[in-house]
Parts: C-alpha cells; sequence; structure tokens
C-alpha cells in the first residue's frame, strides 16, 4: 500500500514525532511504499524523500522538499501550484490508501487532524475525532473513566483566564482541597512537559506560570506518594475484541517521570524506546491482569481504535489507579509488543488493517436526509417564519 505518514506539527512535543515517524517509516517502507508528510512548526506540509532522514532535521529541512497540501474533495497529496512533484521527475500528485498520524500532541493527538482526514475521506490508523479529543483532555478523560466506573484520581481544573483574573487565590483553594504535595500539569499536553510535583503554595505558583504558558487550562491532582508507574498498551477495533500488551514499569530519577526520563536518558534515536524501564513490570501476575483488564476497558469507555498506551500509578497498597491515555504513544509502544514476539512491521500491518475496518464502518453511516424543504419552504429572512 502507499502509506502517508504526517508527523511534526506545531506541537511542544514536534521533536518527539519526529522520532515516531522515522521509526515507523524505516519499518514501513519493507512492505509499503511511504509518503513522508511533514508539517512545521509553522505549519507548512512539506514532502520529500529526505525526510527520512534524521540529518535533515539537525539542519535546515527546506532543500529537497516540496511543500504541498490535501485537497479535501478527493484527499491527494499535490504540491503547490509552481512546485515540482513530490515522487521524481513528472510526479505531480500523490494518492495515498490511507494515512498514519504520527503527530504527537497537539493539533495531531487532539483529534484536529482526525477531523481534516474525516473531510478527505481516507482511511487512517488509530482513534477518531471524539476519541482523540477526549484522551488529550485530562479533565475530560477523567470525567468518562469516572462514568464508567474506573479509578482515577480527583483532581481541580484551573483556566487561564481564571489565573488571570484570581492569582494566587486559586492555588489557596486548590490547596483546602488537596493536602499537600500535588501535581500540577497542562490538561492538554503529553511527554510530561510542564509536570511539576509541589510541596507548597510558592512552588504551586511557579508551576502554573509554566503551564499557562503551554496551555489554556491547568490540572492540580493530589500525589499518590510512593506510587509506581505502569504503563500498558492496547490494540483493536473500537467495539471489537480487544489485545492488551506486556506490562512495563518506566524508571524516573526524580518523583515524577520527565521528559528527560522518556527520550533522553537512552539513545535520542530511539524515542520511547531508549528509556529506562522494566519490561515486564515487576508486579506480579494478579496485579498485571488486573492492569491489562483496566487498560481494555478504559480503551473502550474512551471509544478508542487501533492502538493506544493507557498509563497508571500504582500505590504502596496496590491500589491501581488510570492515570492518562496516549492514542499516538511515544515510538508507537512498539516495545511493548515486540517482547511477546508482535513484530514491529506485524504491528504496522495490523494498524493499517484496522484503519480500514474503521473505514467501512463509518461508509456504512447514511450521511445523506432526502428533504423536500428546500423546495417547498418559503425563504423569509426570519428564522421562525421558515
Amino acid at each position: 500500500m502507499r502509506v502517508g505518514v504526517i508527523f511534526g506539527g506545531a506541537s511542544v512535543e514536534h521533536d518527539v514525532s519526529i522520532i515516531t515517524a522515522l521509526q515507523a517509516m524505516a519499518v514501513l517502507s519493507v512492505r509499503h511504499l511511504v509518503v513522508p508528510i511533514y508539517i512545521t512548526r509553522a505549519g507548512r506540509w512539506l514532502s520529500g524523500d529526505n525526510l527520512r532522514d534524521i540529518e535533515t532535521y539537525r539542519t535546515d529541512v527546506e532543500p529537497n522538499v516540496t511543500e504541498v497540501y490535501r485537497d479535501l474533495s478527493d484527499g491527494v497529496i499535490r504540491p503547490l501550484k509552481g512546485k515540482r512533484g513530490i515522487f521524481g521527475r513528472g510526479a505531480k500528485e500523490a494518492v495515498v490508501d490511507t494515512i498514519l498520524p504520527a503527530v504527537h500532541g497537539t493539533y495531531g493527538e487532539d483529534g484536529s487532524l482526525q477531523g481534516l482526514l474525516e473531510l478527505s475521506g481516507v482511511p487512517y490508523v488509530g482513534s477518531s475525532v471524539s476519541a482523540s479529543a477526549v484522551a488529550m483532555d485530562k479533565i475530560l478523560t477523567k470525567a468518562v473513566l469516572r462514568a464508567h466506573g474506573l479509578p482515577t484520581l480527583e483532581s481541580k481544573e484551573i483556566l487561564r483566564e481564571t489565573w488571570v483574573e484570581r492569582g494566587e487565590e486559586v492555588v489557596t483553594l486548590a490547596s483546602e482541597t488537596f493536602r499537600w504535595p500535588v501535581y500540577v500539569k497542562p490538561v492538554s499536553l503529553g511527554s510530561s512537559i510542564g509536570v511539576n510535583r509541589c510541596v507548597d503554595e510558592v512552588q504551586a505558583i511557579e508551576a502554573l506560570r509554566l503551564v499557562f504558558e503551554l496551555d489554556r487550562a491547568a490540572l492540580i491532582e493530589p500525589s499518590v506518594e510512593h506510587a509506581v508507574e505502569i504503563n500498558c498498551a492496547v490494540l483493536g477495533a473500537h467495539g471489537g475484541d480487544l489485545r492488551a500488551s506486556v506490562c512495563e514499569q518506566p524508571i524516573a530519577q526524580q518523583e515524577v517521570l520527565s521528559f528527560d526520563d522518556k527520550y533522553l536518558r537512552g539513545s535520542k534515536t530511539e524515542g520511547m524506546k531508549g528509556a529506562e524501564r522494566i519490561i515486564p513490570a515487576p508486579i506480579g501476575e494478579g496485579a498485571t491482569k488486573r492492569v491489562q483488564e483496566l487498560a481494555k476497558q478504559s480503551f473502550s469507555a474512551l471509544g478508542c481504535a487501533g492502538l493506544a498506551r493507557v498509563d497508571f500509578l500504582m500505590d504502596k497498597d496496590g491500589r491501581i489507579i488510570v492515570n492518562e491515555l496516549n492514542t499516538i504513544p511515544g515510538s508507537l509502544s512498539f516495545y511493548l509488543w515486540e517482547h511477546d514476539g508482535f513484530a514491529f512491521a506485524d504491528l504496522l500491518d495490523e494498524l493499517l488493517r484496522l484503519a480500514f475496518v474503521e473505514h467501512e464502518k463509518k461508509r456504512a453511516t447514511t450521511r445523506v436526509f432526502a428533504s423536500t424543504l428546500l423546495a417547498s419552504a418559503p425563504v423569509s429572512g426570519v428564522k421562525g417564519n421558515v
């Protein structure tokens, strides 16, 4: 198949997205024709074979690439007028069979890109617009999880507008709800960016100032002291049979698993695969099965499809808490599946297959309703008179 891989984007997780895409393209190209589609931080769409080489991003990415756009009338990737073709001499456009979104965070993992692909009518890998949007918003995620009886932490949301109007007062109100320490997080970011553990109001104020540079809303939740993080990936169709991966325990240098822990402590070209972790997580057979079952239930509750990684906290008493879901996890969590003998190439093929399964489900929904309204209704300009 001809597979378009979209990555980059105007997101603080831009560089992480490049690593994930490079990993996926290297494996996809063995069995499929890969079309790299790189979105710059400024929002320009580029394509070209040199976008498969990490060295391209260490210098100037502009030479030897073509600026392109996605035509919403038929979903074809086309070069802008006056630009040369993107697949060699004489090539004018690229018709892709399916799209693999690898844009982490804002405008990629939050449903924005999925909405564009829906309008284009092209099959794409992963969760729908609604599931992506809910999973990206930590407050909405918690609300859905609670509605399905799944264990998650209580929290308070603070909007940037509230912070501007009431400032430090909101921190005092939060401290009256939760005992110190607490965690302050952006509501709609990933990769642990902007996440801070705070032991008093001074630290919380500084943490919130950072969050509101990165996001429109902040989340404050109690710290689960001496907890360990456990992750588990889930694979499957929305409403279908689901498969849970082996569990992992990421290793943090401090209380919170940081961006550096995830991406910079191992190989800088391996993404999440290079981070330090224990696989399988040393939590016992019973807890492992419980995590895997909660992961599948969380995946279903949010209406996810394709692949998602579900992140948990396990406290010192063995209580398991659903922390968040990542619908486009770093490195697509392929290392978790490889541990069970499910090769990355096979995982990608299964994700492509699931993309078509989800696409056919959408095509089965009627979008046209025959009506005589336009033929019979007067046009008065006043809604109430129609």
